[in-house]
């Protein structure tokens, strides 16, 4: 099954027509005013489907859309009319409105429509006949937006025949119909009218009045043809929709690219991410080499203390067994035995001396009176005693004044002591030291 027709014409034009003439293989056509070469063209299926025909369009902007979109196909820039020459074209801009009829532009411009003149050239129909009378025309199309009567009338010299003539036969934009000034022209030349769809009127040579049937009613389901979505207001609502999702898609490709950008931005932040965890891996795993390492050395340096601390302890354990020994020795000493007293009277005097300076006055009768309870207990000591009493400058007058206070019979009167009397060199070196240090504060206390 063949693939349905594709029409892009604006009233069905290229249907009517292919149904005619779909059945030729590698058509020719003539397209006078092709304008745009897929908005609204007659001549686009049949060019989809093998055909070649020649475009006269005298606007420039859409004369050269001709030449880029059909580059195997011929274009004439000019307009047609009654002679040649050159013919003052008004061109409305953006439109397929343009016309050779200088009232037409006018009530395009109070219309509202841009308009500009312009100078074209102009050449007739029959030169553009001739110019391809080797071959078969199969169809010819005219609309030239008013100018109908002009294009028919430079035709009568030329002999060529197209198959079917196509012309649009209403004022520009309304429905008065304007074939009865143009039309006895194309019945003197033979052609026979076929069809109206309109808007145009379809005439058959002599020579092809047998095609005739194919235009007995309009386009319909049987053409097996679909719209393109580029021609006409049969397609309005068709290209509206198509505008609204182009919009939409538009804005959902406008949403994707910031998505993206911001894609990219997290994929840039995932890569910085990603560096900077590598990075700080490597410094921890660096890290944990050195703590490993310290550990290491500080274990190391822990072990060397233990061990000289033990070496140290058992060093000190060493030395402190050897005082014992010595202090045993000096405990068991004859020696030591013999400045026992000594000793204890150093001790005592200490002690008196420390109660005398911390003790109020009033304390310190009864501190001289344990000092001499200790002396009157050891009796052995009274020499001792009596030499050191001499030392403390003021000690003897004291303890005379409290002889005298307690009962006579209780302590004989003391003598006044010779200090120097105690020879230290008879006596053991702790002995001496003690007496030393007596004489010492002796002096300091004068």
């Amino acid at each position: 099954m063949n693939d349905p027709l594709i029409s892009y014409a604006q009233n069905f034009e290229d249907v009517m027509l292919w149904r005619a003439l779909g059945h030729v293989e590698g058509g020719f056509y003539i397209d006078i005013g092709a304008q745009d070469p897929v908005v609204d063209s007659v001549s686009l299926a049949f060019y989809e489907h093998g055909w070649r025909g020649v475009h006269v369009e005298p606007t420039a902007h859409y004369a050269d859309q001709l030449r880029r979109a059909r580059p195997d196909e011929t274009v004439i820039q000019a307009a047609v009319g009654r002679q040649g020459g050159i013919l003052e074209f008004f061109e409305v801009v953006d439109t397929g409105l343009s016309t050779g009829d200088r009232r037409i532009a006018e009530q395009h411009r109070q219309g509202g429509f841009s308009v500009r003149s312009t100078d074209v050239p102009c050449i007739t129909l029959a030169s553009i006949l001739d110019r391809f009378a080797d071959r078969d025309i199969h169809w010819l199309k005219i609309d030239v937006e008013g100018l109908e009567k002009e294009v028919l009338d430079g035709w009568a010299p030329s002999a060529v025949r197209p198959w079917i003539v196509v012309v649009e036969s209403t004022a520009p934009m309304t429905q008065i119909e304007t074939h009865g000034q143009w039309e006895p022209l194309l019945l003197d030349l033979g052609y026979r009218p076929v069809y109206f769809d309109g808007l145009n009127r379809f005439y058959l040579a002599p020579a092809q009045a047998h095609l005739a049937e194919k235009f007995g009613v309009g386009p319909n389901y049987f053409d097996d043809f679909v719209l393109s979505g580029s021609g006409g207001r049969f397609c309005s609502l068709l290209n509206a929709r198509l505008r609204e999702r182009e919009e939409e898609t538009r804005r959902v490709a406008c949403s994707l690219s910031t998505t993206e950008g911001q894609l990219a931005h997290s994929r840039q932040e995932t890569a910085h991410f990603r560096s900077e965890s590598e990075r700080l891996f490597a410094e921890m795993e660096r890290g944990s080499r050195e703590f490993a390492a310290e550990r290491q050395r500080l274990t190391a340096e822990l072990h060397r203390q233990d061990r000289e601390f033990a070496a140290e302890r058992q060093q000190l354990t060493d030395q402190n067994t050897r005082l014992q020994d010595e202090l045993g020795w000096v405990y068991g000493s004859r020696s030591w035995r013999i400045t026992r007293p000594v000793r204890a009277a150093g001790t005592a005097v200490r002690r008196l001396r420390s109660l005398l300076r911390a003790a109020p006055r009033r304390l310190a009768g009864p501190a001289l009176g344990a000092g001499l309870a200790y002396f009157r207990a050891h009796p052995g000591q009274k020499q001792l005693l009596v030499r050191l009493i001499g030392v403390i400058p003021g000690l003897p007058q004291r303890l005379q004044q409290m002889a005298a206070r307690r009962a006579a019979a209780e302590l004989p009167p003391l003598p006044t002591p010779d200090p120097v009397a105690l020879d230290p060199a008879n006596h053991p070196a702790s002995v001496r030291r003690t007496y030393a240090q007596l004489r010492q504060m002796r002096r300091r206390a004068r």
